[in-house]
């Protein structure tokens, strides 16, 4: 298990938002820096909410928990159906980062009391919206591998925009620290993807965050 404080983290190379590809992958503003909503309640002089019991998370907190457990699962389940359609060892290797993120988010549901949504499955969830993401990027990613590649690059930048905004609606240590990790994760994930995509001479595009956004994560 885990510690919910910590999320193992990937290297550069070795390094949708749910609104946008449900909304037809229409461009998002920026997310903001990570560290935004600690440093925000910080200069408020909150202290965070920490105490382990049910009771003490809001719905949305609830809510994003349960969301995100499912999300890294659809990642992982993403990757792990490509690396068998197109044997390319980049999904292989993500697909494995990204079960440890959902075994983290376990940590969070265990320790506060939650349901957990999560299927063994892969390819199922509880979620029916993620079950439409899940088959319809599936779907996009068998047409070719590069397509499969840019599918992914999609998953990262979507995980960064839901994450964050996962962030600003939680002023709780755990939750903060969990899901900063997990950003800095996609943006080393979709950093690999980029390179991996270069190195075919294909130029990735951001399909969900800013301009401005993904030059700083990819630079």
């Amino acid at each position: 298990m885990y510690d919910v404080s910590t999320v193992q983290l990937e290297m550069r190379p070795t390094k949708l938002t749910r609104r946008g590809f449900v909304g037809g992958i229409g461009l998002l503003a920026g997310t903001a820096a990570t560290g935004t909503a600690v440093a925000r309640r910080r200069r408020k002089g909150q202290s965070g909410g920490s105490s382990g019991s049910l009771e003490s998370l809001s719905d949305a907190e609830r809510a994003g928990i349960r969301y995100m457990r499912e999300e890294e699962k659809l990642a992982r389940d993403v990757y792990l159906t490509f690396y068998e359609e197109w044997g390319l060892t980049i999904f292989d290797r993500i697909a494995n980062s990204e079960q440890r993120h959902t075994d983290v988010i376990k940590n969070l549901i265990d320790k506060y009391g939650l349901d957990d949504p999560y299927r063994d499955a892969i390819g199922s969830f509880t979620n029916d919206e993620l079950q439409s993401l899940y088959d319809s990027l599936v779907a996009r990613g068998r047409e070719s591998p590069t397509e499969a590649l840019i599918v992914g690059g999609l998953i990262e930048e979507t995980d960064i925009v839901d994450i964050q905004d996962f962030i600003d609606q939680t002023d709780n240590d755990d939750i903060i620290t969990v899901y900063s990790n997990l950003i800095e994760s996609s943006e080393n994930h979709l950093s690999a993807f980029v390179d991996v995509l270069a190195k075919r001479d294909i130029d990735y595009e951001p399909q969900v965050l800013s301009q401005e956004t993904y030059d700083r994560i990819v630079a």
